[in-house]
């Protein structure tokens, strides 16, 4: 994270190394380069689009859950069931019944992964655009403003309150 902020001071410093040898006057900082931030957690939290699919991934994923806990409810009895038989029924009716409780098992563990990747993939199908639009948004506001670099909030240590761009990109979005 450090050597993270030292290379970014570091290319603000050069990219104002650079342009101070285009102008043939001395110039300040301010002249040089405009930089701004932008808090994109509290971007996130108030794009409302973002938030809406974060909703319905949220709702997709108890929906799935419950279809999982119902397999999960299913296969208890049946382990249960197979549990109360045991010893009472002949052994190799036994084994059977353990070896079709152990591929059931087998099932279930696997359609687990798949239920949750497919969510993860249709997640990110849901976010990726969005995300895409943050960045336009980002990208409009700097060029409408005439900023160079944009930082992430949460990448400065400090930062006057002057070059948020935040609520501008919000009203971008948000529009």
């Amino acid at each position: 994270m450090k050597m993270r902020r030292a290379f970014c001071l570091l290319g603000v410093f050069l990219v104002g190394t650079l342009l101070s040898g285009v102008n043939s006057r001395p110039a300040t900082a301010q002249e040089l380069l405009n930089v701004g931030f932008v808090d994109l957690v509290r971007v996130r939290d108030e794009y409302g689009a973002y938030q809406t699919a974060l909703a319905q991934i949220k709702q997709n994923k108890e929906r799935e859950q419950g279809d999982l806990d119902e397999m999960v409810s299913n296969f208890d009895k049946q382990v249960k069931n197979y549990e109360l038989k045991e010893g009472l029924i002949p052994e190799e009716e036994q084994k059977i019944e353990l070896e079709g409780l152990k591929q059931k098992y087998e099932t279930l563990a696997e359609t687990h992964q798949n239920m949750s990747r497919q969510l993860e993939d249709k997640s990110r199908q849901a976010l990726k655009p969005l995300l895409d639009q943050m960045k336009v948004a980002i990208e409009q506001v700097s060029a409408a403003q005439g900023y160079h670099l944009i930082f992430w909030k949460k990448d400065l240590a400090y930062s006057d309150p002057r070059l948020d761009i935040t609520q501008k990109v919000l009203d971008v979005l948000n529009n």
